[in-house]
């Protein structure tokens, strides 16, 4: 009996069920530890990665945008490495606007940009969290 190649890429492993969002991100390439195997090269992983900064913790270099809007702001994009297991808020094109990333936890971090091209510290990304920024009221991007 023939199997399609979708079932089995699926059975071995290949592929990732449509989870959307970044579900299916955090789940992949994990270490025997239950992280990701990138995790140490990273300065940190998950609530330990709050407040600091993504470039600086090393979780820069894996790091995907889960969700990115266009507002007259400039693009607000939601962030996430999974070797640090963490994500941050970057605005892209956006000087002098107010931007923050939040989480299911509700914790925070938050800039007004200073130049054209800018992001904000990192939040635990092992629960849902979503990037917004400020101009004449919120833009945000959903959770993820």
């Amino acid at each position: 009996m023939k199997r399609s190649l979708g079932v089995l890429l699926l059975s071995l492993g290949l592929v990732a069920a449509p989870l959307g969002g970044v579900a299916a991100a955090k789940g992949g390439g994990q270490s025997a530890d239950g992280h990701p195997a990138a995790r140490a090269s990273a300065g940190c992983y998950g609530s330990s990665c709050t407040g600091r900064d993504p470039i600086a913790m090393g979780c820069s270099g894996d790091a995907i945008t889960v969700e990115g809007k266009s507002t007259t702001s400039g693009r607000i994009e939601l962030r996430y490495s999974s070797a640090c297991g963490a994500n941050w808020a970057r605005l892209v094109n956006g000087a002098g606007y107010y931007y923050q990333v939040d989480n299911a936890r509700g914790e925070e971090s938050h800039f007004t940009a200073s130049s054209a091209n800018s992001w904000t510290d990192m939040v635990d990304g092992t629960v849902y969290a979503r990037a917004c920024v400020y101009n004449s009221g919120w833009t945000c991007t959903d959770f993820h």
